[in-house]
């Protein structure tokens, strides 16, 4: 049982295109291949450059990067290696950046506060989950809504017939995914 991760890094790279973004980044605190809803959710993102004729950017392309192991930071604060990528990647004229999930959008968001970059008018940012982190301090991530009831009820569904099933075959299920607009994305800068 999943969410599908694929299509979300997909809706989300779309969204972005469609405003006008070319230089998109992916940035992951995990290692992509390592959690396999991250690497669908990278896939999807690929995918959509590729469909859309963009070549993707391996300088584009951050993971691994373990900042939110530790956490929480005091208030408001920022690891030195995410303020570090973020610069870089924004030095490297990247408009928008898609996060793993939604708790490194937001952290994402407090490093281009420190760096004065803002958002979305200098960068766009989206997050992945539709979690808490995604409402946080008056602004609202860009991000994908995964339906955690339809996942526990299709999982219910699924121990309730396999307890009266024996030969029940196991299957994938994978539950669709929704791209929700916050206010971190908008058209890319014009200065590049």
């Amino acid at each position: 049982m999943t969410s599908d991760n694929l299509e979300g890094g997909r809706q989300l790279t779309e969204h972005l295109i469609e405003l006008g973004h070319r230089n998109i980044a992916f940035m992951c605190d995990s290692c992509i291949d390592e959690v396999s809803s991250v690497g669908d959710r990278f896939g999807g993102y690929l995918n959509q450059l590729k469909s859309a004729g963009i070549t993707p950017n391996s300088e584009f392309i951050v993971e691994s990067l373990n900042v939110l192991e530790g956490l929480p930071y005091p208030q408001n604060d920022v690891s030195i290696r995410l303020l570090n990528a973020v610069k870089q990647l924004y030095s490297k004229k990247i408009t928008a950046i898609i996060t793993e999930n939604d708790e490194l959008a937001y952290y994402v968001l407090l490093a281009c506060e420190k760096l004065n970059i803002s958002v979305p008018s200098e960068l766009s940012i989206c997050g992945f989950d539709n979690s808490m982190w995604s409402k946080k301090e008056n602004i609202s991530i860009t991000t994908i809504n995964q339906d955690f009831i339809e996942m526990g009820e299709q999982i219910s569904h699924i121990l309730l017939q396999s307890s009266c099933a024996a030969d029940l075959v196991p299957a994938k299920h994978i539950i669709p995914v929704k791209l929700i607009v916050g206010d971190t994305t908008d058209k890319p800068r014009f200065d590049l």
